[in-house]
């Protein structure tokens, strides 16, 4: 079932009025904010050696984010590994700085 599916169910089965349902704006609010929880938006970027200034990469979105929970940072080199932070590529979490070598990453940060 896709997330709009359960949030359409979810959202015909919780009425305002009716006393034999489930009622409340609290509860209906309370459960669309579980299932958006449960399925967070990611936003892939494309990096290359060009997005790099020496080698750091700058991004807005990184700024307090952990590596490996709140984004994934990925070889773009046809392996797609993941990378980890043990890896050799640091994060500074203030300033939303990635120090690794200048090179094509794919960068999946979840919102």
């Amino acid at each position: 079932m896709s997330k709009q599916a359960l949030k359409d169910r979810i959202i015909a089965a919780i009425y305002d009025n009716t006393a034999e349902e489930i009622t409340g704006e609290i509860l209906q609010e309370k459960l669309l904010e579980i299932i958006d929880d449960c399925y967070p938006t990611q936003h892939i970027i494309l990096l290359t050696e060009s997005d790099f200034e020496g080698n750091s990469y700058y991004n807005d979105d990184l700024i307090d984010k952990v590596p490996d929970v709140d984004f994934e940072l990925f070889t773009n080199d046809g392996s797609g590994v993941m990378l980890n932070v043990s890896d050799g590529y640091t994060h500074d979490t203030n300033y939303g700085v990635i120090t690794a070598p200048a090179q094509n990453y794919k960068l999946k940060i979840l919102k």
